[in-house]
């Protein structure tokens, strides 16, 4: 299975389509309760329900997900009527579903679909020897990152600063730092400057001083985070913040804490100052990896928010 240890969760929606085509006699039966194994639509919408529940033991490399909510439709498709269809008569089944989780319910959907259809054409095979379970499709899906990579209506202007004693003095190369830049530019931001500092308050804050008074639109730091007598990131560029976003920081720890004990260690947080926001990650680059896990691409977006006109 692929590993989607790296993904947040979120609120996943999907909806698919399909369709079974009988004769209308078949349809008239339907209607008038003829068919002799029963009633048609809540056994099928029985069968589509447990369906959906059952696909990752169906499906191989599908992953369990909880099915928060799901629903089944039927309409039907008379000769003469206003086509819902590619069909001449039958019926058509909608299912929709949606799930907080990790990865897309648009599987469980197609599965509770095709369920709901075999159910269909199980109940009516007695009565009618033509029917076609067909066009079976995905219709929409949403959730996941992808809602958050799209319309971003500016280039995004990056700073990087590797706050470290090691690697300032030349002891320790820098990966963290360069790590960094290689993820932001994958998200297509533009790396406006990148420099090794010292763990010193004055030399952290005389270089974010310099890069908002250029306004750029993030500045990223890596290091100083930690809860050595020498972590002074934090100490340094807070009092340089207007305003707070808290909910970043936390939003790191949340995702470290499912990873390890010792995020709560963390000094990692947000803030913007002037018109930039600055985003303090803690030293190694695992930790970065996992601290931009949770916040990218969706935090390239409040560029847009202090671009707008508040007043």
């Amino acid at each position: 299975m692929i590993d989607i240890t790296h993904k947040k969760s979120s609120l996943r929606r999907a909806s698919a389509e399909g369709y079974v085509s009988c004769s209308q006699e078949t349809l008239n039966k339907i209607k008038n309760h003829q068919l002799p194994k029963g009633e048609l639509f809540e056994t099928a919408r029985a069968a589509g329900l447990l369906g959906a529940k059952q696909t990752p033991f169906l499906i191989p490399h599908c992953h369990p997900i909880p099915v928060d909510h799901l629903e089944i439709d039927f309409s039907l498709q008379e000769e003469g009527m206003e086509k819902l269809s590619p069909i001449s008569s039958g019926i058509l089944i909608r299912v929709s579903g949606q799930c907080i989780g990790k990865t897309g319910i648009e599987m469980e959907v197609l599965t509770s679909l095709s369920i709901t259809a075999l159910t269909v054409y199980d109940l009516l095979k007695p009565v009618d020897s033509e029917i076609v379970i067909e066009k079976i499709h995905l219709v929409s899906k949403t959730g996941g990152k992808t809602i958050y990579e799209k319309g971003l209506s500016q280039e995004i202007r990056c700073c990087v600063l590797v706050c470290s004693d090691s690697s300032f003095q030349g002891k320790r190369r820098d990966e963290s730092g360069k790590y960094l830049c290689k993820v932001l530019e994958s998200y297509q931001a533009k790396i406006q400057d990148y420099q090794i500092v010292p763990d010193d308050i004055s030399s952290i804050r005389e270089q974010v001083k310099k890069w908002t008074q250029e306004e750029v639109d993030f500045i990223f730091s890596t290091g100083g985070t930690g809860a050595s007598p020498r972590d002074l990131t934090r100490e340094a560029m807070i009092p340089l913040i207007d305003k707070e976003l808290q909910g970043i920081g936390e939003s790191i720890r949340f995702h470290g804490l499912m990873r390890t004990p010792f995020a709560a260690f963390s000094c990692s947080f947000a803030g913007i100052s002037k018109k930039t926001i600055i985003v303090s990650l803690p030293g190694s680059r695992r930790a970065v990896k996992e601290s931009l896990e949770p916040i990218l691409p969706e935090i390239f977006h409040l560029c847009e928010v202090l671009s707008k006109d508040t007043h």
